[in-house]
């Protein structure tokens, strides 16, 4: 409102956040307040996006330039389809990675050295690579890298050394090991030798060697051919990601001048600021026409990453502005202003969602140590971090409150969240202010978060099981759950009558004994035959094959089950081959997919709204509860301390690594 004050122009502003809920509420809050301000013919004036619609219109608007920048012959049309399947996705690459080994392959062994034997097993990392650093901002072209793609894939020899020189040995083979995830196999015999404890340092060399020697190289190679490759595919089919929706947003407003100016705006504010990549950063400064973009976010949660984010823009956003609007104006005036001499920095201050208390605990978590010999200076002392004050109603600071609870294994924490949860709603020790009133607490005003769908999952049916009202909210592994298992269970025995693991499991559900399902198998020498409502089940499942939401919705039928994990399912399942041929394998193989790679997918609850709700910590962003309990605190689980297990990774200061790439024979005898 300030900026139309000033009479900007409403068309001149754009408003970006990173989810629908999100978008839908800067919506809601613009078209309030510009109602009182008498402007309701303005309202729809003020831009407000999600990155992805906001990527997804430009890349609609001129899909020819995606070509032009990339140089190859397929064209994308306006009638691109964005698929948001994940296991959809990586389904699609693994058939297009099969066909460039199949056709290509050849190139990428020479001189001894086979990348794709390496690279054999390594398909999913590969997968994930590509995503991360198109998430970085590193982009190929036919027989180069984009602008310093070149440097940041290969990483540089000067890092190591100045990362290295000046540690003892054993800190020098600690530090290259932890670049090699730890794997002594993928660092050549010959600096491990010189890097052996009698050594007193490790020679100049040597750092070379382990930065750049030519299987790297051809590993690179390959990289980058095969990310063009799935560029130029996708392409071709007429299909996109999220990624390459932002990557090809980015290379429009890169090359056509005409774009840029068409989706322009002098004053940008993104929300949630923290969670943008480096591409997406990018794209903002190109659609700005003047230095005004208001990053509104908190650099401490950061921890919640979202597609390959970087706290870094916030943390450093004067540097890194600075040094994009260079690069990208480097050859070519694209960014239509100077580089700012001053950055506004405005501190916000006030907390008004959470009590004095509330507030006071969690910064003293940020003191916390996450290991033992870690020096952290106290909060007070790092000029980054804004101590936050309470504002609102004084009666929430005086109805608070603060407390553990320990549990020795997962089930003990479990039943002492429901025990809380009873302690809470039932014993009238505990009120809710709400809206300036007192009252007793109810199941709705409570929030468990938890790390990993897999505690949700379990505390949810254990909070059946205990009477507790509770819904699953937020990103769910639906196809982890029991309704996704039993409809893969139904999915294989239609699809193969003879499927052990879809009878066993559908007779396991129903609580069949191990003796009793090993005769219906025919294990004990029984006529392995399927109770009669099981197999006419099967043969009314059969004559559905070709509608899956019938078929689907008959499954979750059968055993009376109708709540937000069915429709998620069933929406799901119904969307993912729209317009094409379905078969029943292609379900069960989604779903088995889904199930390996713990994909999730996002749940709206249908329950009454006075049940507990049940989420990811990731999910709960910006929601609010009057009662949060955080669920599963163990040490070095919450957070994480588990590294990343891919074995093909890029690391911001040595590049794209492979652990696996140093594997033969002659390398010292580790096994490939």
């Amino acid at each position: 409102m300030s900026l139309l004050e000033k009479d900007v122009k409403p068309n001149d502003i754009l408003m970006v956040t990173f989810t629908n809920n999100a978008a839908a509420e800067l919506r809601d809050r613009i078209r309030d307040a510009m109602s009182k301000a008498g402007r309701v013919n303005e309202i729809n004036s003020i831009r407000t996006s999600t990155f992805d619609a906001l990527c997804l219109k430009i890349v609609l608007g001129s899909p020819d330039v995606v070509s032009r920048f990339f140089d190859i012959k397929p064209i994308l049309s306006r009638r691109a389809r964005l698929v948001d399947n994940e296991s959809l996705n990586r389904e699609h690459f693994m058939l297009f990675y099969s066909d460039f080994i199949n056709e290509h392959g050849h190139r990428y062994r020479k001189d001894g050295n086979d990348v794709t034997a390496l690279m054999g097993g390594l398909s999913d990392d590969l997968y994930k690579l590509i995503n991360k650093i198109m998430a970085r901002g590193i982009i190929p072209l036919r027989f180069e890298w984009f602008m310093d793609g070149e440097s940041l894939v290969r990483g540089k020899t000067n890092n190591l050394e100045n990362a290295l020189s000046n540690l003892e040995m054993k800190d020098v083979r600690k530090k290259i090991l932890d670049l090699e995830k730890g794997d002594e196999c993928a660092i050549p015999a010959e600096i491990l030798e010189a890097m052996s404890p009698e050594k007193e340092e490790i020679a100049p060399e040597m750092y070379g060697k382990l930065a750049n020697d030519d299987k790297r190289f051809l590993m690179l190679e390959f990289v980058r051919d095969i990310y063009f490759a799935y560029i130029e595919r996708s392409v071709r089919d007429n299909r996109l990601t999220f990624g390459l929706t932002a990557l090809f947003a980015f290379a429009i407003l890169y090359t056509d001048e005409r774009t840029r100016k068409l989706h322009s705006v002098e004053h940008m504010m993104v929300d949630e600021f923290q969670d943008t990549n480096e591409l997406q950063m990018e794209i903002c400064l190109l659609l700005l026409k003047k230095p005004n973009l208001c990053a509104v976010g908190d650099w401490k949660q950061g921890i919640y990453g979202f597609r390959y984010v970087s706290p870094d823009n916030i943390i450093n956003f004067e540097t890194k502005t600075k040094r994009l609007i260079r690069v990208l104006n480097r050859d070519l005036e694209r960014i239509p202003f100077e580089v700012p001499k001053e950055f506004s920095k405005i501190p916000l201050e006030e907390n008004y969602r959470s009590s004095a208390l509330v507030i006071e605990k969690s910064f003293k978590a940020l003191d916390a140590r996450t290991r033992k010999d870690e020096n952290i200076d106290p909060i007070e002392k790092n000029p980054d971090i804004i101590m936050l004050r309470s504002s609102g109603s004084p009666l929430r600071n005086e109805y608070t409150g603060f407390d553990m609870i320990r549990g020795e294994s997962r089930e003990d924490q479990q039943r002492a969240i429901l025990d809380k949860i009873k302690d809470y709603v039932f014993s009238g020790d505990y009120k809710i202010v709400d809206d300036g009133k007192i009252r007793d607490v109810r199941y709705g005003d409570i929030a468990v978060l938890c790390r990993n769908g897999d505690f949700c999952r379990s505390l949810k049916e254990l909070a059946d099981k205990e009477g507790v009202h509770a819904f699953l909210h937020g990103d769910v592994e639906i196809m982890s759950t029991r309704e996704g298992k039993l409809v893969l269970a139904w999915l294989r025995y239609v699809n193969n009558e003879s499927d052990i693991r879809g009878k066993a499991a559908i007779l396991a559900d129903m609580g069949a004994s191990l003796s009793y399902i090993d005769s219906v198998l025919g294990r004990d020498g029984g006529e392995g035959v399927m109770p009669r409502n099981l197999s006419d089940h099967r043969l009314a499942l059969l004559r559905k094959r070709r509608r899956p939401n019938d078929l689907i919705t008959s499954i979750f039928e059968f055993y009376g089950l109708s709540n937000d994990i069915t429709q998620a399912v069933t929406t799901v399942l119904s969307r993912a081959y729209s317009g094409s041929l379905i078969t029943i394998s292609d379900l069960i193989r989604l779903i088995e997919d889904d199930i390996k790679n713990k994909t999730k997918y996002n749940v709206d609850a249908l329950v009454s709204p006075d049940a507990v709700t049940i989420q990811t910590a990731h999910s709960s962003k910006g929601l609010e509860f009057p009662i949060v309990i955080v669920a599963g605190l163990d040490s070095g689980s919450f957070p994480s301390t588990r590294t990343d297990p891919e074995s093909l990774y890029f690391d911001e200061e040595f590049g794209v690594r492979c652990k696996k790439e140093y594997y033969s024979k002659t390398d010292g005898g580790c096994p490939s």
